[in-house]
């Protein structure tokens, strides 16, 4: 019994001491860079960073890999300039040490937000070092896409459209990859080729819009009847979409034709009633005056209505019709923008209303107006003392 006793005093005074230990060792350390690539993957990225903030890359034991992510941290928060810095002391860091941080992927990380800042030979820096790297896959379709943008901003784009054209050989054909191409192939103006390569891409688009980035290419690049074909094609298989008709209309007036797009744009107008005004605008340029008022009569927007009505009527000499807009352009406010103002001022002496002339012409502040409506002033006072004068 008691050779027991003293067994269980001995037993409880060394679990005693471990306990003791125990409860005097320090806690271990957290795994910070565990902790910080979870609230990276959760969306959290300001909470990332600030879990990283609390040691040091030297202290964490894993210096490239904690660049890495607090790189990434900051890319997401778009703080673009430090995520740069980050990034490449994650580089840096990578040589001579034996890191779980992949270098391929911090040179990619690199590119792309050297390309968010427009540092383009940066982004091509970092596209060959990872390019370069023992065992590297060929680059994806981004790194593709990416190197051909830097290439076209640093004025290489013959080169730009070198690398998508292999790409394609090597990836196959992706219509993301084509569209830059034939972006590039209007760059470099060669239209001819742009719209034969184009074809396959628009046979397989169910949506106007790739008409429109190759009709938009053609028409900057001044291949305006090759522009205006593409763009009835799809006019006819599309139903006339609004965006193919303005962009049509467009290339028309640059064309010296705009009676033409006038007249695509009122087809328009009974399902879009924003499109008379611009049609009123277009007949007037073809000098078909009549029929811009016209267009202007079915505007809906009643300030934009009047302000382009006073002007049709002035050009057309139906200087009665101006001055009695007079009243209804003060009650849209009209009175307070000068050209309108001055407009309306010369239709009223035109037709003997001195009275009214004289107020509009006195309002008149902006520089471009100012001597000529200082000069109807002058006419309107010379008028009532020589009436013979008078217009």
């Amino acid at each position: 019994m008691g050779r027991l006793l003293l067994a269980a005093i001995v037993l409880c005074a060394l679990l005693v001491a471990t306990l003791r230990s125990e409860a005097a060792a320090p806690p271990p350390e957290p795994d910070r860079l565990g902790i910080a690539a979870m609230l990276l993957r959760d969306g959290h990225a300001e909470r990332a960073e600030a879990v990283l903030l609390e040691t040091s890359a030297t202290a964490s034991g894993d210096a490239a890999r904690w660049y890495l992510l607090l790189g990434v941290a900051r890319l997401r928060a778009e703080r673009f300039e430090s995520a740069l810095d980050a990034l490449d002391a994650a580089a840096a860091a990578h040589v001579g040490q034996r890191s779980r941080a992949d270098l391929g992927l911090i040179h990619l990380l690199r590119a792309q937000v050297a390309g968010r800042l427009e540092r383009w030979p940066a982004v091509l820096q970092a596209l060959d070092a990872a390019a370069a790297l023992p065992g590297a896959a060929p680059p994806e379709k981004a790194a593709v896409a990416l190197r051909a943008r830097a290439l076209v901003a640093l004025g290489r784009a013959s080169e730009a459209y070198a690398t998508l054209r292999a790409a394609e050989d090597r990836l196959g054909v992706d219509d993301d990859l084509l569209r830059q191409r034939l972006g590039l192939l209007g760059t470099l103006g060669l239209f001819q080729q742009m719209r034969e390569e184009g074809e396959a891409l628009l046979s397989r688009s169910r949506e106007p819009n790739d008409h429109l980035m190759l009709a938009e290419a053609l028409r900057q690049g001044g291949a305006l009847r090759e522009a205006t074909e593409l763009l009835e094609a799809a006019r006819l298989r599309f139903d006339a979409p609004a965006p193919v008709v303005a962009l049509l209309a467009r290339v028309w007036v640059d064309r010296g034709h705009p009676r033409v797009a006038a007249r695509l744009l009122e087809q328009r107008a009974g399902s879009e009633p924003e499109r008379w005004l611009d049609a009123a605008e277009l007949y007037r340029r073809a000098g078909d005056l009549s029929a811009a008022l016209r267009a202007n009569s079915a505007v809906l927007d009643q300030v934009a209505k009047v302000r382009q009505r006073v002007g049709l009527l002035v050009e057309a000499g139906r200087l009665h019709e101006v001055a009695a807009l007079v009243p209804r352009a003060e009650r849209l406010g009209l009175l307070e923008e000068d050209a309108v103002r001055y407009a309306l001022a010369w239709g009223c002496f035109a037709v003997g209303d001195l009275r009214t002339a004289e107020r509009l012409a006195r309002g008149v502040r902006g520089a471009d107006l100012f001597e000529r409506a200082v000069a109807l002033v002058a006419a309107v006072l010379r008028c009532r003392a020589e009436p013979e004068a008078c217009p």
